[in-house]
């Protein structure tokens, strides 16, 4: 138990190499360092060597997470499945380079950034980095990331039941945080029962 509090204090450690790598990211982009994402809202990178193989998403792509939230997603997906839920992973951990890279791609076919941000956030200020964040789906579903995942049995039992294993939907109706709402996004922080 012990580890697992070491190597989740160095995920959500925010260093100075991070501050580095999203500088020449933010600049990359166009962006003034007026219009840099205040510090206190950027997550750590999660160092790779501390990320677990978690297995395959639904596009069949490999995905890493932290340990810690392997495991209680582990357990997660196995008590829903004991109640005819069947969720799976459509992304987990994303990296800075990564998250900048489906930036990148929608503005070479002319989108503006402005109107990308609006969906996909400038890297750093994705939970993703953590390796604790989960976009999820279920087979009740046609298309993945869509507002209709509120409307299925998944999205009933985890609202229930999400809490008791450490995840929390991070980004409900009419956030705080200025994201759209993400019914499919969930956020692993720990558990007294997970």
């Amino acid at each position: 138990m012990k580890d697992d509090v070491i190597l989740n204090n160095m995920c959500m450690k925010f260093s100075r190499q991070n501050k580095v790598i999203l500088t020449r990211i933010y600049i990359s982009l166009g962006l003034s360092k007026n219009n840099f994402p205040e510090a206190s809202k950027l997550f750590s990178e999660c160092p790779y060597h501390l990320l677990i193989n978690a297995g395959k998403d639904v596009f069949n792509r490999e995905i890493k997470m932290d340990r810690e939230t392997f495991f209680a997603w582990q357990r997660m997906q196995q008590a829903g499945l004991k109640e005819g839920i069947y969720l799976s992973i459509v992304s987990a951990f994303r990296s800075y380079q990564y998250q900048y890279d489906l930036i990148q791609r929608k503005l070479e076919k002319g989108q503006l950034l402005e109107d990308i941000v609006k969906v996909n956030v400038l890297p750093g200020l994705s939970e993703h980095h953590t390796g604790r964040a989960l976009d999820l789906t279920s087979s009740e579903e046609d298309e993945v990331l869509t507002e209709s995942f509120e409307q299925t049995e998944a999205f009933g039992w985890l609202m229930e039941n999400a809490q008791k294993f450490g995840f929390y939907l991070s980004y409900p109706r009419d956030n705080d945080k200025g994201v759209i709402y993400e019914p499919w996004h969930w956020c692993y922080h720990g558990a007294e029962n997970s």
